[in-house]
C-alpha cells in the first residue's frame, strides 16, 4: 500500500467510526451511554434468562431422578440382578 492509500483508508475509518465509540474511547460507561429504558429492559432480560436457565436445570435434574428411579426398578425385579448384586453372608438374615 502506497502512502496516498494508506492515508484514504485511515480517513476512512476515522469517518466510518460512529460518535458513539468516541465517547466510548474517552472513558464513558456503557452504563452511562443506555438510557434508563433500554438499561430497564436488558436487566430484565438478563433476568429472565436466568430464571430460564434455572429451570431447564431443574427440569433435567428431575428427569435424570426419574430415570434413576425407573432403572432401579427394573432391576429390582430383574431375578439375575439381584442374585449377583446380593450379600452372599445369608446367615445374618435369619
Amino acid at each position: 500500500m502506497g502512502k496516498k492509500q494508506k492515508k484514504m483508508s485511515q480517513q476512512r475509518t476515522k469517518a466510518a467510526r460512529p460518535a458513539s465509540q468516541d465517547t466510548v474511547a474517552s472513558g464513558a460507561s456503557l452504563k452511562e451511554l443506555l438510557n434508563a429504558d433500554t438499561l430497564a429492559k436488558l436487566k430484565a432480560q438478563s433476568e429472565a434468562m436466568e430464571q430460564n436457565e434455572k429451570q431447564r436445570r431443574e427440569e433435567e435434574a428431575a428427569r435424570k431422578a426419574e430415570a434413576e428411579r425407573a432403572e432401579r426398578k427394573r432391576l429390582e425385579n430383574d431375578f439375575n440382578y439381584l442374585l449377583e448384586n446380593s450379600d452372599p453372608n445369608w446367615s445374618k438374615y435369619k
